[in-house]
């Protein structure tokens, strides 16, 4: 291991400048994997690198199998949380947050960071104030806010709450979540937004509307599955990965509408290269969620210069304001409409695409974004 930069916060001997507890974002890193990461991990894992990049010594800790994991990616140090061995839900819930703090002990940090709301947070917290330590919170989206509207383990939301209300710090991606963070749980909030890296401009032909994302009940696919059947004029290309919190039978729903769909295609989860490389060839990335943050697919499209369309939410009204595409403000009558619009508007998307690019290089670029959190971590 080597030691810890002390070029800007005079890090203690053999602690790392900050530590990003991020589990999931081991898929990300296992070559193997057939998951398809959240924006949540892809948001972690890119900041981790820029801050590496910048020669602080950066932990990232994640959960999988030391054996299928690198020891280090460009400059990050991977630290590893074992995988579970018990099932039963309340002892497999403990043994988690065991090996939680285990490998968060282990990975001594001058700053934890921790991205999403559960009750990990408060072990995250815990340890940071043993460590004497900072503790910055990281929203990923609304629901990190209002926890108990997603997550029905009471234990779980009070835990978060504790931890998010305790952080040394708050970071929120957009203005609407650092409202909400006030109004619920009466704590400030910076924003930071999320990290675009540059893209260039898709030079493909529109030919389909993209939605790509998890089985997440609350993401409502089966939305995106109407929409193809109520324009069968247009294209549709479906990217889902399976999710445990999915509406029963959804799957199977989805995989029969592709069946009796012309105009619907299914895919499983892809690497992040090739889902870039369907995002190249939309007339629109689609959002169908009751909620989010900021999506990561809207900045990969936006990034290169293709418009988004969501159902029910617009982040900080960005869509509208910044005519980075259409928002049905919650009818899918709407939705439909605004489809056929683009769908025969789809050659003449130049005005479009310069607005998308231009706001991503104002809001979200790398040295930027980098910037703020490095002054956040005090770095």
């Amino acid at each position: 291991m080597r030691a810890a930069s002390t070029s800007r916060r005079g890090s203690r001997a053999g602690y790392a400048d900050v530590a990003f507890y991020c589990p999931q974002a081991a898929d990300l890193l296992d070559p193997s994997t057939e998951i398809l990461p959240g924006g949540a991990e892809h948001q972690i894992v890119m900041l981790s690198r820029q801050l590496a990049a910048r020669g602080h010594d950066v932990v990232l800790i994640v959960r999988g199998e030391r054996s299928r994991l690198p020891k280090e990616v460009e400059g990050v140090r991977i630290a590893v949380q074992g995988h579970n061995r018990l099932r039963a839900p309340v002892v497999s819930d403990v043994e988690t947050m065991l090996r939680a703090a285990l490998a968060i002990w282990t990975s001594p940090a001058a700053n934890y960071v921790q991205r999403g709301a559960n009750g990990i947070s408060a072990v995250v917290r815990v340890i940071a104030w043993l460590r004497r330590a900072r503790f910055i919170y990281s929203s990923a989206s609304l629901v990190d806010f209002d926890y108990g509207r997603l997550e029905t383990a009471k234990h779980q939301v009070v835990l978060s709450r504790f931890a998010i209300r305790r952080a040394d710090a708050v970071v929120a991606q957009t203005d609407e979540q650092r409202d909400l963070c006030a109004a619920r749980l009466g704590r400030d909030a910076q924003v930071i937004r999320s990290i675009c890296e540059p893209q260039p401009q898709r030079s493909s032909e529109p030919e389909m509307f993209l939605w790509a994302g998890r089985s997440a009940f609350y993401k409502r696919p089966l939305e995106f599955v109407e929409l193809a059947r109520a324009v069968p004029e247009a294209r549709f290309c479906m990217v889902l990965a399976t999710s445990e919190i999915q509406e029963p039978g959804s799957e199977a729903v989805i995989a029969a509408a592709e069946k009796a769909l012309d105009n619907l295609e299914l895919l499983d989860p892809l690497p992040r290269e090739q889902l870039g490389e369907l995002i190249e060839r939309s007339v629109a990335v689609v959002n169908t969620s009751e909620y989010e943050g900021l999506s990561n697919v809207f900045l990969e499209a936006w990034a290169r210069g293709v418009p988004g369309l969501t159902l029910s939410h617009d982040p900080d009204r960005l869509l509208e304001a910044e005519g980075l595409g259409y928002f049905a403000g919650g009818s899918f009558e709407r939705l439909c409409q605004q489809a056929r619009q683009m769908w025969q508007s789809r050659l003449d998307q130049v005005e479009v695409a310069a607005r998308c690019r231009a706001y991503v290089g104002r809001e979200h670029a790398v040295t930027e974004i980098g910037d703020q959190w490095c002054q956040t971590l005090g770095l």
